[in-house]
Formats: structure tokens, sequence, C-alpha cells
């Protein structure tokens, strides 16, 4: 099953790629995340994902529903920039930008291996019942 994980995430390569370039290019300051809001549902919307938004101003969410498994895994995107007039992509009225993220050479290490590895953890924690989900779940004590 990883393999066929691992193969779909490798299909989608460059797609994945395109996804990470265009919010890298399209900075935006926070609760004003319009754009990739809009991104996130579209590509929610290809999936077939229903999906509520407006969260927090810009938040999108959707639940990915597996054999009724009774589990949640929560994947946050945090995509907002900071001001940064003097980055190679800043946004030119608001000085938006996305750290040093326009440094990185290698695309494969910066955006699909992370890919691979959610998905593959994920698959890890829902196999077998979700069994190891349900015992995270299960054994979740907060800090005090």
């Amino acid at each position: 099953m990883k393999s066929s994980i691992i193969e779909a995430i490798d299909k989608y390569r460059q797609h994945i790629i395109d996804i990470g370039e265009t919010i890298l290019k399209n900075p935006e300051l926070g609760y004003k995340e319009f754009k990739t809001a809009a991104l996130v549902k579209k590509e929610f919307e290809s999936l077939g994902l229903e999906y509520i938004s407006e969260l927090a101003v810009t938040g999108v969410k959707s639940t990915l529903k597996i054999d009724n498994t009774p589990v949640n895994i929560c994947i946050i995107g945090e995509m907002d920039a900071v001001k940064c007039y003097g980055h190679p992509f800043a946004n030119p009225e608001t000085g938006a930008a996305h750290g040093e993220d326009y440094l990185i050479a290698d695309k494969e290490a910066a955006y699909i291996t992370p890919a691979k590895l959610m998905a593959c953890t994920v698959y890890d924690l829902l196999k077998n019942n979700a069994e190891k989900a349900l015992k995270i779940i299960t054994d979740f004590k907060p800090v005090e």
C-alpha cells in the first residue's frame, strides 16, 4: 500500500511543486490569505472533497472519510507571510513574503519528500482499524 501512495505522489510531483511555488510567489499576510484559500478550495474541489471555508477568516477545512474510521487526523498548513519588502518574491503592495523559501534548491526535498512522509504516516495511523491513531487519542494528555 505504501508503494501505491509513493507512486501517486510521484505521479502528481509537478502539480505538488507548482502549488508550493504558487504560494511562495503570492505571499499574503495573516488573515488575508484569500488567494491561498481560493487555491486550497480549488484543490479540494478537484479531488471531490467537501470543505468548510472562512474559518477564522481565511481557513479552509475538509474531512476525508475512510471506511467510517472514527479517527480525526489534522494536517495544518500555515501559510501566512511576514513583511519583508526586500524579499525577491515580496508582494509590492503589502511587503508580504515567505521567509527564505526562495532559497529552496531541491524541490524534491522541499515538497515531495514531506508529502510522502505525511501520507505514509497517515496510512500507518489508519491501518488495522486505526489501532495506532486510537491509541494516540486515548493516551493524549495535555501538558499542565
